[in-house]
């Protein structure tokens, strides 16, 4: 995986724009957030650092998170044209669309879980820190079909 290298902004400069209520709550938000996650980081993984919603919105709030000292991160998944593929189709058929219409097959699911496991390890790695921590995802295991994840220290 690849982190994705965003630039600065400054909450402030929204200020203007929701008016200063709005823009203190948004920091007092933060500083529950930061609070929260007690040291640990908030790492967002999707498929691609250009295109698509995820990484427009990704490449916007990530700079602004961080101007709020919440320390949020951004990976890309390593992959194959195929495992791509699959994955687009899932995300399509997850949202009732047929996409392609190609359905996913023993051999699509080979290649799913392969690239996945790759990408799992190599999250591993980046995330390593001296806390136990476990990944959760909307669908509440690693296999990212879901477009980002927030890693928190397991429960317990």
């Amino acid at each position: 995986m690849d982190e994705v290298k965003v630039s600065q902004a400054e909450i402030n400069e929204f200020a203007t724009t929701i008016g200063a209520e709005r823009l203190a709550q948004v920091q007092e938000a933060a500083r529950g957030m930061k609070t929260y996650l007690d040291g640990n980081s908030v790492w967002h993984v999707n498929a691609t650092e250009t295109g698509g919603g995820v990484a427009e919105m990704l490449v916007a709030l990530i700079p602004l998170w961080r101007d709020l000292n919440v320390d949020a991160r951004w990976l890309v998944l390593h992959g194959e044209p195929d495992f791509f593929a699959i994955t687009k189709r899932i995300h399509n058929m997850i949202h009732g669309s047929a996409g392609d219409g190609a359905g996913l097959t023993d051999a699509d699911r080979e290649v799913y879980d392969r690239v996945t496991a790759s990408n799992v390890a190599d999250l591993r790695s980046t995330i390593a820190s001296p806390r136990p921590m476990w990944p959760t995802c909307a669908t509440g295991y690693v296999p990212v079909t879901s477009s980002c994840c927030t890693i928190r220290r397991r429960p317990g």
